[in-house]
């Protein structure tokens, strides 16, 4: 349990064919609570259906950024690994929210803010499974 990794997030939100958008390929301003939508707020986790990840998870998309375990580190080999940003102790966010523009983001945008907290953002634990035993194992 505990915080996503970033890996785990966006596996989580884009599901195996890794979409840019938990419905789909093309961005849709109904479908997610993102500022397009017009509550400018959050809203009870469920209440738009069609944010759903393909692996069922809800509100990847919208209503808060979500903070992951990592602190802000660049992709390997990335040209901007310099960059003085990934200096300043930020830990990533995953998602959009009620505050942001969904047009302009994706689920694979990365998100980064000092530990104090943001206002929008908010969290989601993961949840370990174990395999299910074989069936008729141990009979």
């Amino acid at each position: 349990g505990g915080l996503p990794s970033e890996a785990e997030w966006e596996k989580a939100a884009r599901g195996v064919d890794g979409l840019p958008y938990p419905w789909g390929e093309k961005w849709d301003p109904t479908k997610s609570n993102c500022n397009e939508l017009g509550y400018q707020n959050v809203i009870e986790v469920g209440q738009i259906d069609t944010d759903l990840s393909p692996y069922g998870v809800r509100d990847m998309m919208g209503n808060v950024q979500e903070w992951v375990k990592e602190e802000l580190a660049p992709y390997p080999k990335s040209p901007a690994r310099r960059n003085a940003n990934f200096q300043r102790g930020f830990f990533s966010a995953r998602g959009g929210s009620y505050a942001i523009k969904g047009a302009s983001i994706a689920l694979w945008t990365r998100g980064a803010y000092l530990p104090r907290g943001q206002y929008g953002t908010g969290f989601r634990c993961t949840k370990d499974v174990e395999e299910e035993a074989a069936e008729g194992e141990g009979n």
